[in-house]
């Protein structure tokens, strides 16, 4: 995986968005000052060693395609999701990423019929994956980008109540 240290101060909106994403009703009720207004995340940034064989992939994959290209930075985008590939050909991954700051891996959302479906696609196209775990909210299955980064294809469902 590359350096994802880097590119932390870029992903700082994603932390910030999936804060916003939580009921922040405690907060207002504690009197605490209401979060920042944010929309969505915007984009994730990831230092790739080959932008066309990223965008490449990610279009196959996970049917991105370009939005724009800079000289060495290209956005690729599907719907309102966005991904900036940073071209760094000479970046070199990360020992022991469990040790160290840096962001793991990021998710995409579909339904559960979007959840099956991914799984026959990435089959057909021969993209490896390990058997979906079930979080307790979620079930989620992680796939490899060229470069390294783990992808996360998520679905939530309405977790079973036990009654004593």
């Amino acid at each position: 995986m590359p350096i994802l240290t880097p590119i932390l101060t870029r992903i700082l909106p994603l932390v910030l968005m999936a804060a916003s994403a939580v009921d922040n009703s405690w907060a207002q009720a504690s009197g605490s000052t209401p979060q920042i207004h944010l929309i969505r995340i915007d984009h994730v940034g990831l230092n790739v060693t080959d932008l066309q064989r990223s965008a490449d992939w990610y279009d196959r994959v996970l049917g991105f395609t370009i939005f724009h290209k800079w000289n060495t930075t290209w956005m690729i985008r599907r719907g309102d999701m966005r991904l900036g590939l940073f071209l760094r050909p000479n970046a070199v991954k990360v020992a022991n990423l469990d040790n160290t700051i840096a962001i793991t891996h990021f998710a995409l959302l579909t339904d559960a019929k979007g959840f099956i479906e991914a799984q026959a696609k990435l089959k057909a196209l021969g993209v490896a994956f390990d058997p979906p775990e079930d979080t307790g909210v979620a079930h989620s299955l992680f796939i490899y980008d060229p470069d390294g980064y783990q992808v996360e294809i998520t679905t939530y469902y309405k977790p079973k109540t036990s009654n004593p």
